[in-house]
């Protein structure tokens, strides 16, 4: 069964239950249980809801979520087509959602807008869209399963609201494109190339020009390594900063150096972001398992990133050369 498109959820939470749709290509354990139905968009519309939720604790009031426990849902025998065309819109809805995060298979590029303020704008749009219609799929198993309004608002009472998606703040959102930015420098995200990690290809319209793509996917670092030291031809605090400008423009480049404490006229905070918050952050999303390695001398006076998908035996006597150190 490894390899087939199905539903998969995670065998542990702390939180609601949640299952996904599985595209096929990928293996799985207990973990990452799975499910094989024939009308998977149907039944992954019921397992998702709040009354399927609230018959989960029962059967099982802690965190684990053991495939026997689902095999004992009851499941109406009735048509279930109804049923099909909200799922999929809830699945084309999150699959923008999993587009624009970076540690996805499938990612294209982060909320795209002129402003910030119109990114976070438009991923609440998203996300408010998702909510209704997944209020509708509830309406629709509650009645297949026959529940009426009184027992309703028991059950709502006794599971709660379930978390609402988040909107991307200021910082997330400069989190994301200094990121999407590096990743670019370091060859892991090619603009313009379909198919590619990062392409900013979305729904087959191309969110860069075509010659801001190739002036991008110019940027990529021979050896995937960048210093940070102002004037050097590999500093990537000046890389990150050109290619913000060409995503996003001054103006937009400019509130996201503000967020971090600095402007176009000083290159330090943007410095500290990348030694501190950023490879913080990058750690977190990774799981401790970076992409990009932040390689310092012990007194922190000197400072490089690599990647380690494009290390060679060579890249750590290149980081001592006189190309990098001096000399």
């Amino acid at each position: 069964m490894q390899f087939k498109r199905g539903i998969t959820y995670t065998f542990l939470t702390n939180s609601n239950f949640r299952a996904i749709l599985s595209p096929g290509g990928f293996i799985f354990d207990v973990n990452d249980s799975s499910l094989f139905p024939e009308n998977y968009f149907e039944i992954l519309g019921i397992i998702n809801s709040m009354i399927v939720y609230y018959l989960l604790k029962i059967l099982n009031p802690r965190m684990a979520f053991q495939v026997g426990y689902l095999s004992r849902l009851p499941i109406p025998k009735i048509n279930l087509n109804s049923l099909n065309s909200r799922v999929n819109t809830a699945i084309t809805l999150a699959k923008v959602d999993s587009a624009e995060d970076e540690t996805t298979y499938d990612f294209t590029a982060p909320p795209f807008a002129p402003t910030l303020s119109g990114m976070a704008d438009l991923v609440k749009s998203r996300h408010d869209h998702l909510w209704e219609i997944e209020t509708k799929i509830d309406d629709k198993v509650y009645r297949l399963y026959g529940i009426t309004d009184e027992d309703r608002a028991d059950i709502e009472a006794e599971v709660g609201e379930p978390p609402a998606l988040p909107t991307p703040t200021p910082e997330d959102l400069v989190n994301h494109w200094i990121g999407y930015a590096i990743r670019i420098i370091m060859g892991r995200f090619i603009p313009g190339e379909e198919g590619a990690l990062g392409s900013g290809i979305v729904d087959g319209n191309h969110i860069f020009s075509p010659e801001t793509e190739k002036k991008l996917r110019e940027f990529t670092d021979l050896d995937a390594v960048t210093i940070l030291e102002d004037g050097h031809p590999d500093d990537l605090e000046a890389k990150v900063l050109t290619a913000l400008i060409l995503m996003l423009g001054e103006e937009t480049t400019n509130k996201i150096l503000g967020i971090l404490g600095g402007d176009m006229a000083t290159g330090a905070a943007t410095i500290r972001f990348l030694l501190k918050d950023y490879w913080k952050n990058h750690l977190q999303w990774y799981l401790k398992r970076p992409i990009y390695w932040l390689i310092q001398s012990p007194k922190k006076e000197y400072s490089c990133y690599v990647c380690h998908e494009r290390m060679t035996v060579d890249s750590l006597l290149l980081i001592q050369s006189a190309l990098y150190l001096g000399g």
